[in-house]
C-alpha cells in the first residue's frame, strides 16, 4: 500500500511540474517583446553576413511590459579593414535587388528591413567585389524549444513574478554570438517590471545551458 501511495505521489509531482512548465511557456509566449524565429548566415573570405528574422516590440522599450509587435529582418555584416560609418550594399531576395545603406554599430554594420524574410527565400548580399550567399540555418534547438528550456530554467522567477495569472514582466529570445566568434547561441531573457533581469544561455545544438 505504501509503495502504491509513493508511486501516486511521484506521478502527482511530475504532473504538477509539467503543468507549471506549460503554464510558464504560455505566459512567456504571450509576453514576448522580441523573438528570433529564423536565421540566415553566409561567409566570403573574412566577411560574414547574417540575418535574424522575427518579431519585436514597437516602440522597443525595455521596461518589463509587453507591447504591440512588428516584424523585423535584421541584417548584420562584419568586414575587415577600415570601417566607414555607413556602407552601401546590394541585397538580393529571390533575384530582386534592393540598394540599402547599413549603419556601423559597435563594429558591425546593421540594417532592419522591417518585415520578415520568408524561410524559403533566396538571399544574397553584395558590396565592392564581394558576394555573400546566405543560407537558412536550422538548429536542433529551434526557437520554440529554446523558450521551453528558458522557462523551465527560470521556473522560480516566473512564479515570483506572477500577479494572479498575469506575468509582471516581458521576455526576449535572441540569437547572439561572442565578439569575434562565429558560433551563435540562444539567449532567453526575463525582464521584470521591478528591473530585475534573468538570462539563460542555451546551446543551439544540444539545449545545454551555459553558466
Amino acid at each position: 500500500m505504501k509503495k502504491v501511495f509513493s508511486i501516486i505521489s511521484i506521478l502527482l509531482c511530475l504532473l504538477t511540474f509539467s503543468a507549471c512548465g506549460i503554464e510558464n511557456k504560455e505566459l512567456a509566449s504571450s509576453n514576448m517583446s522580441e523573438i528570433t524565429e529564423l536565421y540566415f548566415c553566409g561567409f566570403s573570405g573574412s566577411n560574414k553576413a547574417s540575418i535574424s528574422v522575427g518579431r519585436r516590440e514597437n516602440p522597443y522599450i525595455k521596461d518589463g511590459k509587453h507591447g504591440k509587435m512588428c516584424d523585423f529582418s535584421l541584417i548584420s555584416l562584419s568586414t575587415q579593414g577600415l570601417l566607414d560609418m555607413r556602407k552601401l550594399v546590394r541585397l538580393y531576395i529571390n533575384e530582386e535587388m534592393y540598394l540599402i545603406e547599413l549603419e556601423l554599430v559597435a563594429g558591425v554594420y546593421m540594417y532592419d528591413l522591417e518585415y520578415k524574410i520568408d524561410k524559403n527565400d533566396s538571399v544574397r548580399l553584395a558590396f565592392d567585389e564581394v558576394i555573400i550567399g546566405l543560407c537558412r540555418t536550422d538548429f536542433e534547438i529551434d526557437y520554440n524549444k529554446a523558450i521551453e528550456i528558458g522557462c523551465n530554467s527560470l521556473e522560480k522567477q516566473f512564479e515570483e513574478g506572477k500577479n494572479g495569472k498575469a506575468l509582471q514582466g516581458e521576455c526576449y529570445l535572441k540569437l547572439l554570438n561572442k565578439a569575434g566568434e562565429d558560433e551563435v547561441f540562444w539567449c532567453f531573457s526575463l525582464l521584470m517590471q521591478s528591473g530585475e533581469l534573468f538570462n539563460v544561455i542555451i546551446d543551439v545544438h544540444t539545449g545545454e545551458i551555459f553558466d
